[in-house]
């Protein structure tokens, strides 16, 4: 009897273990900054796939863009290094993702400091709707409480 008590304590203790390991979402792993991040990449690597930009963007006409851009990169990076993105505003089905950029007047003369991405969630997956710079302070991450109230939080996979 000792040893199925035994049994059931450590069962429990590992299922609290294993639930309390379960991933909290930040502003960082949220699907909208994820989305950027791959937007990022495909960028940074100077894809030249339409296809792969189609799915981070409302207006087909924008991955075009993008693609065709690249093409004249001539191997060098469209954009500069950056800090990870992360969501600074979230409303109902409406995400704003930040990319705070590490550039230099003399690779990325003009760039700013930082961009301010405008998501918005469109059949299950968040794709980019407009990109500006922050027109004053740089918006700081939203914390795990303010992520936790929104359930648009899917991503297409």
């Amino acid at each position: 009897m000792r040893s199925l008590r035994l049994v059931v304590v450590v069962a429990m203790v590992a299922v609290l273990f294993v639930g309390g390991c379960a991933p909290v979402e930040t502003a960082s792993t949220h699907p909208a900054a994820v989305a950027v991040q791959g937007l990022l990449a495909l960028r940074s690597a100077n894809s030249t796939d339409v296809a792969a930009y189609e799915r981070y963007f409302a207006d087909p006409l924008l991955a075009e863009e993008l693609a065709v851009s690249s093409q004249a990169a001539a191997g060098e990076s469209m954009i500069p290094e950056s800090d990870v993105p992360y969501v600074s505003r979230i409303e109902s089905g409406t995400a704003d993702v930040v990319v705070r950029w590490h550039s230099n007047e003399r690779s990325f003369p003009g760039w700013p400091s930082a961009t301010v991405f405008s998501l918005a969630l469109m059949e299950g997956r968040w794709v980019v709707v407009d990109a500006v710079e922050p027109e004053s302070d740089v918006p700081g991450p939203l914390g795990k409480s303010e992520l936790g109230q929104n359930a648009d939080n899917t991503v297409e996979k």
